[in-house]
């Protein structure tokens, strides 16, 4: 009777365990997938990451390219009204873009910036309109 006991202990261990080690396996599986699309989230939010700072760090580049070509535009209009205090230059532009002439081609011809022309163009139409 005692070795029946015994092995009814034993069974019911062996049983026990058995069924723990199920319960942990399905957690562990659980687990492994959570953290599988934990770790999918956390590559996608380093690469979304990485595309938000490459773009902020091209727009930098930009902001401080255009800064420089207001600068020497600036600098280069200062010059132009020193040597042409009639505004020959200016009344050349205006006088090209009203025949039809593009920024381009005007920069070329008066020998400016096509940021400068745009500059002139943009005063000429605000002084015409106020």
């Amino acid at each position: 009777m005692n070795t029946m006991i015994v092995d009814i202990a034993l069974a019911a261990g062996a049983g026990l365990c058995l069924v723990i080690s199920v319960v942990l396996s399905v957690a562990i599986a659980r687990q492994r997938r959570a953290i599988r699309s934990l770790e999918e989230m956390l590559t996608t939010a380093r690469d979304d990451l990485k595309m938000a700072l490459d773009c902020s760090r091209g727009l930098a580049d930009r902001i401080r390219q255009h800064d420089r070509q207001l600068v020497d535009a600036t600098r280069r209009l200062d010059n132009i009204d020193m040597v042409d205090t009639g505004g020959m230059q200016v009344s050349k532009v205006i006088s090209l873009f009203d025949q039809g002439y593009t920024v381009n081609d005007i920069a070329r011809i008066c020998d400016l910036t096509t940021t400068e022309v745009d500059l002139i163009s943009s005063i000429a139409r605000y002084r015409s309109v106020a």
